[in-house]
């Protein structure tokens, strides 16, 4: 994949965790009956160690872009993050920003220790 397709980062970051985490491409998916086109079963595990091995980049990469001044939602792959994560990126981020991630999660995933966490730094700033 290249960054022609018009993709953003958030997206080809998603089809990377996507690729690590099922097994999707595969030397070995070439020597199954079906030929290259049938994938394995995913291994058990594969989707959090994705995550946990871009959580570092990511994390460099929203601090970069917000001191670059460039516009767009504060977390990058947000979707894709656990609460963990989720949570330490909130340390780093401006009231206006902390608003604007809880109203997404509110109207995505609405979890509520997440939703908790956020009201609490946007009522201590």
């Amino acid at each position: 994949m290249s960054w022609s397709t018009g993709w953003s980062p958030a997206d080809a970051i998603r089809q990377t965790i996507y690729w690590a985490s099922s097994s999707a491409w595969s030397p070995r998916c070439a020597k199954l009956p079906g030929g290259p086109g049938r994938r394995p079963a995913p291994e058990q595990g594969a989707r959090k160690r994705a995550l946990k091995a871009v959580d570092g980049p990511l994390a460099g990469a929203d601090r970069v872009r917000r001191a670059a001044r460039v516009p767009g939602f504060p977390i990058t792959a947000y979707d894709d993050l656990t609460i963990r994560q989720v949570d330490r990126r909130l340390q780093e981020l401006s009231r206006a920003e902390l608003r604007r991630v809880r109203d997404y999660e509110r109207g995505n995933k609405a979890r509520k220790s997440l939703l908790r966490s956020l009201d609490r730094k946007i009522q201590t700033d």
